[in-house]
Formats: C-alpha cells, structure tokens, sequence
C-alpha cells in the first residue's frame, strides 16, 4: 500500500541576515574606562550549605554581630549583545523514514518506526579585538538521528524515542 511509508529527502538554506551576538571581555579593566570602583568591599561570610536548596545561614561571632571579611577587587568580566550585521549561513540536509507494518496480523498492524538524519553546517563572521573570523553558529549540531517506534491500536497510541 502506498500509504504505509515514506521517504523524505529535504534541503534547508537560510541566510542570516544579522543576528544578535554576545561579547566577553575578560578581564575588563573597569576602572580604566571610568567606571567608580573601590579598592576593597566588605562581605558577609555564611555557612557552606548541608544541602542544595538550604537557605544561607549566615555567621555570627560570639556578640550575635555578622562576621564580615574584607575583599580586595580585581578586574571582573564585561559582557554586552551587538548587533553583528555582517551575518552568515545555515544550510542542510535532512532524511527521513516512515514506515507502519499494516500487513501485520491484528493488533500488530499498527506497529511502525520513524528514523531520522539531519547534516547541518553554519557559518557567521564574529569579530574579536581587531579581528574578524568565520566560526560556527553556537548551540547546533552537525549531525542529528533520531528514531522513534510506535504503535496505534483502536484509539491508543504509544511511543519510544
């Protein structure tokens, strides 16, 4: 029967136009570029936590007055979101199966499997110092498979992936 499966073969193709990127510069010398900072702060000291989800306890001296400890500061870690207007690609490919067993016997025609493969490749221009580099576009994966086994039998349905 025609209607018990498939092959699907896809292309994808997406130009980025723009896109938000996120920009770390560590150490950043706050200071050199006119922000006020202190030379030290002073901090509560607490408790370390018995376990995760504990509120802080915090300590005291012998008087019940919060123990305190002074820190000296140090560079820190800037981070800002700019608009990178020089943009990049995602392009791909994707495979895709289908098949349910409807010449099985009774309840077992409803058994039928899903598989999946997709290739994706990404570029963008970043920008670091003075520089500019192609790299990939971050949080994708190259490549991706799934499967899932599934079976539908008078109204219910159920699924392993």
């Amino acid at each position: 029967d025609d209607s018990d499966g498939a092959i699907v073969v896809a292309g994808f193709y997406k130009n980025i136009e723009s896109f938000i990127e996120n920009i770390a510069i560590e150490p950043y010398d706050f200071e050199g570029n006119g922000f006020v900072v202190p030379d030290s702060v002073t901090v509560p000291v607490f408790y370390e936590a018995d376990y995760p989800g504990q509120a802080p306890e915090q300590v005291v001296d012998n008087t019940g007055a919060p123990v305190t400890v002074t820190v000296p500061t140090t560079d820190g870690r800037y981070e800002t979101a700019i608009n990178n207007a020089r943009g990049g690609y995602i392009r791909g490919i994707e495979l895709a199966y289908t098949q349910i067993y409807s010449d099985l016997p009774g309840m077992w025609s409803g058994l039928g499997v899903n598989a999946s493969y997709s290739y994706t490749e990404s570029e963008i221009q970043r920008t670091v110092g003075n520089g500019v580099y192609a790299s990939q576009l971050p949080g994708l994966s190259e490549n991706v498979a799934t499967m899932t086994l599934f079976w539908e039998y008078e109204g219910f349905e159920t699924r392993v992936s």
